[in-house]
């Protein structure tokens, strides 16, 4: 049986998930409640998703975690956001819900993670662009550890 874990630092956003994705995962959906930074250690997984973290958790601490957990993870694909000039926010109807965010998140040049990730022993295997409506682009890399 696959398993589909989400591990973030937000309960309520947690709540949001178990709420949402509950009735199409059923006991699979395991979340975890935590901080990801270096001394977490995951379960295995084939896929590992890491979607707009970095910018809160900083590249050097999320490489340091990648490469802590490198031999339990087949692929980890980060996406991350370019800002281009408009604000960390979009203007939407969720807006006031991450207010505040700014002053903790820093925005993540694609090629410096892959720098960073290549000297953690990761193979960078893929990358899209993905340019958004409001001048955002929002960039997937995806990445392989080196297991030697």
């Amino acid at each position: 049986m696959d398993v589909v874990r989400g591990y973030d630092i937000n309960r309520d956003y947690l709540a949001s998930c178990r709420q949402r994705y509950a009735d199409r995962f059923g006991a699979r959906l395991m979340l975890i409640e935590c901080s990801i930074e270096r001394t977490l250690v995951i379960d295995p997984t084939e896929l590992l998703i890491a979607n707009l973290i970095i910018e809160y958790v900083g590249v050097a601490e999320f490489v340091a975690f990648a490469q802590s957990n490198a031999e339990r993870i087949g692929v980890l694909s980060c996406v991350t956001q370019q800002n281009r000039g408009v604000g960390l926010v979009s203007a939407t109807d969720y807006a006031t819900a991450f207010a505040g965010l700014e002053s903790i998140a820093s925005e993540v040049n694609p090629e410096v993670l892959a720098a960073a990730m290549t000297a953690a022993h990761f193979t960078l295997v893929e990358t899209t662009e993905h340019p958004l409506p409001n001048g955002k682009v929002l960039t997937r890399q995806d990445f392989r550890p080196d297991l030697v």
